[in-house]
């Protein structure tokens, strides 16, 4: 069990170190500043809808620069000063050492989250917010951030270069962000990525899953760093066998978390904190879910304009957050399959086959009044 005031002491003397320097509160500005300009995007003023999507879309890639930027110096100029020997002869043991440096690294990220609170003062002057979306919202950003700040100081941890160690966390915190993404990824590797996650949470939901998700993948990189400063007790004929002992249990780690979310990944219990709980199913929805179990499986085919008016962003948003839900709680009963109509597309020309017509609406895009094509229509069938 660790002691409490070594691990503040530790925190203490690593927070301190952070702010010796400007540099530390230049990532700061910098953050803060690229989070503004990515949340005030030029579609942030088109959809006119007081929520942070734009942010939600690209913060994934934004904390690709920041935690690196944060935790680069973490264990590597502990290493390059010297002064990695002296930590480790104290009266501490490695497990203390690693939560002390830990929760002073999440510190600094959630001061950076914090200053970019200021955006909420802009949402709130032009528009009306949801208060429990734009929680929630933050709760899944500050999850995130504690996830993948984990994963740098493990890159920097194995240099002692802070220039190696930026590269280095970039590229491990984009395994999470991006393998939904790869070629090969199928369901299962899209449950482990970091935006699918977050969708939810940008939603205005605290799904069970995604506190799992956040939680077992900040607990296994914390793992990897406590076996990469264990290092020094194995001695030199023990390198090689405790090498391969290691490797087992992270590999073992590894599987048994992936295992362990992918099942989480159709759990159904979550929070919903928008203010209409948009996204509580009612009993009657509830109760046609389970009976689902009696019948056919069921497929909804759903067929959306990418870009609609700013009368039906809301409509659009909430229609694809139900179905998501359905989805997830449906599991193998109910495949939600969500297709992107441009007029005049092959799209276009099955959603219209399939009996689904667009509605042609008034538009102002960019000063100019324009009739636009708008799908937003389903067709739900069931195997035989």
């Amino acid at each position: 069990m660790s002691r409490n005031y070594v691990v503040l002491a530790v925190f203490k003397r690593n927070v301190k170190s952070y702010f010796s320097g400007i540099l530390g509160y230049l990532f700061i500005v910098a953050f803060v500043v690229a989070a503004s300009t990515f949340a005030f995007s030029a579609q942030f003023f088109t959809k006119n809808v007081a929520n942070l999507d734009q942010l939600t879309e690209w913060f994934p890639i934004l904390l690709l620069f920041l935690v690196p930027a944060i935790t680069m110096s973490a264990w590597a100029d502990e290493k390059k000063l010297g002064t990695a020997e002296l930590l480790f002869t104290l009266p501490a043991s490695d497990a203390e050492i690693l939560l002390g440096k830990y929760l002073a690294v999440l510190a600094v990220y959630t001061v950076a989250l914090g200053f970019s609170v200021t955006q909420l003062f802009v949402l709130s002057y032009i528009g009306n917010p949801d208060w429990g979306l734009i929680f929630s919202t933050y709760f899944g950003y500050w999850l995130a951030g504690a996830a993948l700040v984990s994963a740098g100081m493990f890159a920097s941890v194995l240099t002692s270069s802070a220039t190696v160690a930026f590269v280095l966390g970039a590229a491990i915190c984009a395994v999470p962000v991006f393998i939904g993404h790869m070629p090969f990824a199928n369901d299962f590797f899209l449950t482990l990525s970091v935006p699918e996650r977050l969708t939810d949470f940008g939603t205005g939901l605290i799904p069970l899953n995604g506190l799992l998700y956040f939680g077992s993948l900040t607990a296994f990189m914390l793992y990897l760093n406590l076996v990469a400063i264990s290092r020094r007790h194995w001695g030199a004929d023990r390198q090689a066998n405790m090498g391969w002992q290691y490797a087992a249990r992270v590999l073992s780690t590894v599987l048994t978390l992936s295992s362990l979310n992918y099942l989480a990944s159709h759990a159904t219990l979550r929070a919903d904190l928008t203010s209409e709980k948009l996204f509580t199913l009612s009993d009657a929805t509830s109760d046609l879910l389970d009976g689902l179990e009696k019948k056919r499986p069921v497929t909804i085919q759903v067929f959306v304009s990418p870009q609609v008016p700013r009368a039906y962003v809301p409509v659009r948003q909430q229609l694809l957050g139900l179905l998501r839900q359905y989805d997830q709680l449906g599991g193998s009963l109910i495949d939600v399959r969500i297709v992107d109509v441009e007029p005049s597309s092959e799209e276009a020309e099955q959603a219209e086959t399939l009996g689904i017509q667009p509605v042609v609406v008034r538009n102002d895009r960019d000063g100019r009044q324009t009739m636009e094509k708008v799908y937003l229509g389903a067709r739900i069938s069931t195997s035989f």
